[in-house]
């Protein structure tokens, strides 16, 4: 008889502590904003040295379950990284204030971005005050002769756009204008 109730306390114990184990999981709800107080829809919330995460939405609102103690990494591209310990509060808002150094560093090219130092082939930029430095009637004037490897041909005829090669004419059964 003794063992039985033993058991059973042993039983109702491992319970209690299964919930209480439990309950530390909660979910964290917020705001990503930027300074100006509008929503930053897309912002990364990463817990800290687990692959576990979730964005925001077009609202700047998310939601994600994590424990007491676990660091909230809040990152979007062009942004401080800001991190938040996980406390007793079931909110955690945050403003992402601008970093510019962070967008000197992406390059968009085709349909997506790519960091620079992954990047493989070569970029040529030119910036607006290059393309205002000589009076042009339009951009493709201010682009030709500025970067590497850009053929840009004017067209003869007064209201069309001329031609645009990159690195000479690479298709055979496709066209070779630019994306």
């Amino acid at each position: 008889m003794k063992n039985k109730s033993s058991v059973w306390v042993f039983m109702i114990l491992f319970a209690l502590l299964q919930t209480v184990t439990y309950a530390q999981n909660k979910t964290i709800k917020g705001v990503v904003t930027d300074p100006t107080g509008l929503p930053i829809p897309g912002a990364n919330v990463i817990i800290k040295g687990l692959k576990k995460g979730a964005s925001s939405d077009f609202d700047g609102h998310y939601s994600i379950d994590a424990k007491v103690g676990d660091v909230l990494v809040f990152s979007f591209t062009g942004t401080k990284t800001i991190e938040r310990v996980v406390g007793t509060t079931d909110a955690i808002n945050v403003t992402l204030r601008e970093e510019s150094a962070a967008l000197n560093e992406v390059v968009v090219i085709g349909y997506g971005t790519v960091k620079k130092k992954d990047l493989t082939g070569s970029v040529s930029s030119v910036n607006g005050e290059t393309l205002n430095a000589k009076p042009v009637t339009n951009a493709m004037q201010g682009l030709q002769g500025r970067a590497a490897g850009v053929d840009i041909r004017t067209a003869e005829r007064p209201g069309t756009v001329g031609q645009v090669r990159i690195r000479g004419n690479r298709s055979l059964a496709g066209g070779n204008d630019p994306l």
